[in-house]
């Protein structure tokens, strides 16, 4: 059984028998080295439903060192294998027998733990490591810092990281990169920012990852003249490969700026470079060219990402939408929301379009799409700038109706304006009064104080959706 389990060129089905032997004959392990052996095999072969139960009778005591490894094993198992519950439950059961990880077996527990989203259970596993006598080495920490930073947690990331220092640790490009992306995820573009030039100082060349979440950091906090510089820096030092991500990073910065010259620039430097655009490539140029009503270039950009195979998302069709609606191109817009909804969730590709009068009835609507709330907004208004207040309110409803996420401040603006453009007063009250029953905040939306003043006092109430 442990050759066929060993054997590269076992199959899968004599794995899986080798298995069941091994677990048939588990009451005849009772050699310390050849039950740990037994786990260490199975954990291998990515049989973790087996590797656990085996591994309930290893003993600290009599099996020493090699319990550490045979339990890390079967813990990397139940990870690669995504069962991250199983794998925190057999990480209970193992402290609960006094079993312990090395730094591999912490880092599988760790990955459990991201997954489940709970990254208080990874920072308390760290600090028993540490009673345990377990010294955790950079990996660990590592795994523990970017766990954090995914559940948004940037301040016990930057504790962490400074933890990692005091244990006299020599922090690895994965180890900054790690930090700097959980201060990017928390906006936190000074902390990113300060934690690069402690890289730098450190003589450790920053990664491409490290790089963009710096960039994107910048993003994020509305420094697009402080992201540029880092990739030119970046790229006068030639020693950092910036790559798609690192490109893409700087122009989503230029464009939230609304640089959107400098974003197309910097997306025309990457291909220039010899760096193939993706997905967000075309995103972000499409964005830009919204920002600058750009509507034609926006058209050309996404129609050269379906000639090269890749397949358009909800954000490409939105940010399409938006630049075509913000030139008044209505027609182009609705066009491309009805081919979006025609082709259902995922968008289909080709250059075809419907025209506006081939939207969908309001009943319809929920039945063979759940509409986006971004790209069904931005097809509000452009419903409003064609005067279809009708085809405008048959989206709402179908937001209302098959919508994961309910109609937002926006969507109620959109429907409002093409009411009250339309001379529609009574359905515009009825809708407003509708919003302010559903807490609608409409701070900062497009529809104007002095817009909702005017509807009468009257409260008529919508049609039961």
């Amino acid at each position: 059984a442990f050759a066929r389990l060993r054997l590269r060129r076992s199959t899968p089905e004599e794995r899986q028998r080798a298995g069941e032997e091994l677990l048939a004959a588990r009451g005849q392990l009772t050699d310390p080295k050849d039950l740990g052996m037994a786990v260490h095999a199975l954990g291998k072969a990515l049989m973790w439903e087996a590797a656990l139960v085996l591994m309930r009778g290893l003993d600290p005591k009599a099996h020493g060192k090699s319990s550490r490894i045979a339990c890390s094993v079967a813990m990397a198992a139940c990870s690669k294998a995504s069962a991250w519950e199983a794998s925190l439950s057999a990480l209970e059961g193992m402290q609960g027998e006094g079993l312990l990880l090395d730094n591999m077996g912490f880092v599988a527990a760790v990955g459990a733990f991201d997954r489940g989203s709970r990254w208080e259970g990874a920072v308390q596993l760290l600090a028993r490591s540490r009673l345990d006598d377990l010294l955790p080495d950079a990996m660990a920490f590592n795994a523990t810092i970017s766990t954090c930073g995914k559940n948004g947690r940037w301040e016990s990331a930057l504790q962490l990281f400074a933890d990692l220092l005091r244990q006299r640790l020599s922090p690895t490009v994965v180890s900054f990169g790690s930090v700097m992306n959980a201060c990017e995820r928390g906006q936190q573009w000074r902390r990113a920012l300060s934690v690069l030039r402690q890289m730098e100082e450190a003589s450790s060349r920053p990664d491409a990852m490290a790089l963009s979440s710096a960039i994107s950091a910048c993003a994020k906090g509305a420094q697009w003249g402080r992201a540029l510089q880092l990739l030119r820096n970046a790229d006068a030092d030639g020693q950092t490969w910036l790559d798609v991500f690192v490109y893409n990073a700087a122009a989503s910065a230029c464009e939230k700026g609304q640089e959107w010259r400098q974003a197309l620039s910097l997306i025309d430097e990457a291909y220039v470079a010899g760096v193939s655009w993706d997905e967000t490539s075309y995103n972000v140029a499409i964005s830009a060219c919204s920002v600058g009503q750009q509507w034609q270039q926006a058209i050309e950009m996404f129609g050269k990402l379906q000639q090269r195979a890749l397949e358009p998302s909800e954000i490409t069709f939105s940010s399409t939408m938006q630049a075509c609606y913000l030139a008044s191109q209505w027609s182009l817009a609705l066009s491309l929301f009805a081919d979006l909804r025609r082709c259902g969730s995922t968008p289909r590709r080709g250059d075809g379009g419907a025209t506006p009068q081939a939207l969908l009835p309001a009943a319809a609507v929920a039945t063979e799409w759940r509409p986006n709330l971004v790209t069904t907004t931005v097809a509000i208004s452009a419903c409003k700038q064609g005067k279809l207040w009708q085809e405008a309110l048959g989206l709402f409803r179908g937001l209302q109706l098959g919508a994961s996420t309910p109609p937002d401040a926006d969507a109620y603006s959109a429907t409002l304006l093409a009411l009250m453009g339309a001379g529609e007063v009574e359905l515009a009250t009825a809708l407003y009064n509708d919003s302010v029953s559903e807490g609608v905040a409409f701070e900062g939306s497009s529809v104007s104080k002095a817009s909702l003043s005017a509807l009468p006092p009257s409260r008529p109430r919508l049609p039961a959706r």
